[in-house]
C-alpha cells in the first residue's frame, strides 16, 4: 500500500523473513515488493499476503496506539476504505504516519488517529506481480498533476486492447487511452471518477485501425487530374522538365507516377532526388549584398557573481571584437546588446563596451523565435504568440467563410495557427493556470470555427475528440518526451 507522500507500508525490519507477532508498520522507501503485499479482504480483514498475518492495532483503540501484524484476527478487526482513501479501523480510526505528516520520514511508525481524510492519512493501493502477470501502478506526484504510461509500440495496423484498470482514491480523476501512430495521438477510451475499490476490465475487441502511410493507395486517375492541374505559369524544378510538359503528357506518364508515388508510400521512404529545390530567398530590408543580412547570431554570456567577472565577461568581448577585425567580419553594433537575466532585485549593472561604443541594455530580447525577458518570465512571449495566432485564426475566418469541409479548415488551422503555438513549447511552456488557459483559449475558438459549431452545441472535449485534436498542454508534454 502506497502513502500519498509517494512511500509505501513496511514492516519494521524489512519482513525478508516472517515478522514476529505484533510487529510494527512503518512508511519507508520502496514499493512493488511482494513481501510488502496487502490485501482487504472482503471480510474486512487487513492481511500482510507472504506470511498469512493480519493487521490490526497493538494495544486499546485510542489515538496514537501502533498499528502491527498478528498471527490471527478477530472478526471485529475489521478496514474499510473513506471515499477520500483514509484507511479506517472499525469504521472509526483512521491509519497515519505517526511523524512527517504528508511527507514522513523513513521508519515513522504507523498509529490510529480519530481524524480522518487529511492528506497525511490517505493511502492507496498497489498492484504488483502476481500469478496472473504483472501490473504497472501510474500516479502524479501531486494532485492536478498527469501522469502517463507509454506502451511496447507495434509494427501491426490492427491491434486488439484489453488492460485492467484500478481507480481509486480521493486524486483519481480521468484515465484516457491513446494510440500514437506517427506524429498523431488517437484517443480510443476514457473513463472519468473514481471507480470505487475493484479493478475493472476495459476489452476492446474491435481491432483499433489506425490509418497509416502504408495503407494509403494512389490511382493513375487522381495522378492524371493532379498533373493536368498544375500551375504552368511555375518554373520548372531541379530536374529542368517544364510543368506545362507534365500537364500536356498528363494521362500516358500518370501510372508510372503513381507506381513510384505508392512504392514511396508502402515503403516510407523518399528518394532523395524529391528533396531538392531550387530556392529563392525573398529579400526584407536594406541592401540586398549587405554581409549584416546574412552574419550568423553570436552570444557570450557568462555568469556574474562579482565584479571580476564582468572584467572577464568584457574581455571576452574584446577578444571577439579583435578576431571579428582580423577576418573582417565586423559586428553590427546596432543588433549588439546586453540581457542580464536574474531575479535579484538589486543585480550588478556593468557597462558593457564593443567598438569603443556601449551596448544598449534591454530587458527582452527575441531569440529563435523566442522571447526571452530579464526575469525569466513567459508572459511577454506568450502574450506575443497568442496575439499572433488569433489575429492568423481571424483572417482564416474573414478570407474563408464559404469553406465548408472541416478536413480543410483543421489543416489551416494545424499549419498556420497552431504551429506558432507550439514551436520551441519544450522552452517556454507555461506553469501557471492563467497562461495555460490564454493558450488553450485560441484553440478552443479555432475549434469552434473548424466544425461551425455555435455557442454551447458542443463542449470543448467533444469538439477536440471529433477532430482527433489533443489539448494544447498535452501537446507540449508529449513534445518533452
Amino acid at each position: 500500500m502506497r502513502h500519498i507522500g509517494g512511500k509505501c507500508i513496511h514492516v519494521l525490519g524489512g519482513a525478508f523473513t516472517k515478522p514476529k507477532v505484533g510487529q510494527f508498520l512503518v512508511i519507508y522507501d520502496g514499493c512493488v515488493k511482494d513481501r510488502l503485499e496487502f490485501q482487504l479482504w472482503p471480510s474486512g480483514i487487513l492481511l500482510l499476503t507472504r506470511y498469512g498475518m493480519c493487521v490490526k492495532p497493538t494495544g486499546p483503540v485510542t489515538d496514537g496506539v501502533r498499528v502491527g501484524v498478528f498471527s490471527s484476527c478477530n472478526a471485529t478487526d475489521t478496514w474499510s476504505w473513506t471515499t477520500r482513501g483514509s484507511l479506517q479501523y472499525k469504521k472509526k480510526m483512521c491509519l497515519k504516519p505517526e511523524t512527517g505528516g504528508r511527507n514522513p520520514y523513513n521508519n515513522a511508525e504507523l498509529v490510529l488517529d480519530s481524524v480522518c481524510d487529511e492528506p497525511e492519512n490517505l493511502f492507496e493501493f498497489m498492484l504488483v506481480n502476481s500469478a496472473f502477470g504483472w501490473y504497472l501502478y501510474i500516479g502524479p506526484r501531486q494532485p492536478n498533476n498527469k501522469a502517463r504510461l507509454i506502451s511496447p509500440s507495434t509494427t501491426k495496423a490492427k491491434s486488439c486492447l484489453l488492460f485492467f484498470y484500478y481507480m481509486y482514491g480521493y486524486y483519481v480523476n480521468e484515465l484516457r487511452v491513446y494510440v500514437k501512430s506517427g506524429s498523431n495521438m488517437y484517443p480510443v477510451w476514457s473513463l472519468s471518477g473514481e471507480q470505487g475499490s475493484k479493478s475493472g476490465i476495459c476489452n476492446l475487441l474491435q481491432p483499433l485501425e489506425i490509418e497509416e502511410l502504408s495503407n494509403i493507395t494512389l490511382n493513375a486517375e487522381e495522378v492524371a487530374r493532379s498533373l493536368y492541374n498544375l500551375d504552368t505559369s511555375k518554373a520548372c524544378g531541379p530536374d529542368g522538365i517544364p510543368t506545362r510538359l507534365l500537364q500536356e503528357c498528363s494521362i500516358q506518364i500518370a501510372p508510372s507516377i503513381c507506381e513510384l508515388f505508392n512504392h514511396s508510400l508502402h515503403t516510407g521512404q523518399i528518394p532523395s532526388e524529391w528533396k531538392s529545390a531550387n530556392v529563392t530567398p525573398i529579400h526584407k530590408k536594406d541592401h540586398e549584398t549587405s554581409a549584416a543580412l546574412y552574419a550568423d547570431d553570436t552570444k557570450v554570456y557568462k555568469s556574474i557573481k562579482s565584479e571580476d567577472d564582468c572584467q572577464i565577461l568584457q574581455h571576452a568581448l574584446t577578444s571577439l571584437e579583435c578576431w571579428s577585425h582580423d577576418n573582417n567580419l565586423d559586428f553590427n553594433q546596432s543588433k549588439c546588446k546586453v540581457l542580464t537575466i536574474t531575479r535579484k532585485k538589486t543585480p550588478l549593472v556593468h557597462v558593457y563596451h564593443m567598438n569603443s561604443k556601449e551596448l544598449l541594455r534591454v530587458d527582452k530580447e527575441k531569440d529563435l523565435g523566442v522571447c526571452v525577458s530579464a526575469n525569466f518570465n513567459w508572459d511577454v512571449h506568450i502574450h506575443t504568440i497568442t496575439s499572433k495566432a488569433n489575429k492568423m485564426l481571424g483572417l482564416l475566418k474573414r478570407t474563408c467563410p464559404l469553406l465548408r469541409d472541416k478536413t480543410v479548415r483543421r489543416t489551416l488551422y494545424l499549419s498556420l495557427v497552431r504551429s506558432q503555438l507550439c514551436y520551441a513549447s519544450e522552452v517556454w511552456s507555461p506553469h501557471t493556470v492563467k497562461l495555460k488557459s490564454r493558450v488553450e483559449s485560441v484553440q478552443r475558438r479555432a475549434t469552434a470555427w473548424i466544425l461551425q459549431s455555435k455557442h454551447g452545441e458542443m463542449t470543448y472535449q467533444q469538439r477536440l475528440m471529433n477532430l482527433n485534436l489533443l489539448p494544447l498542454c498535452y501537446e507540449r508534454e508529449i513534445s518533452d518526451l
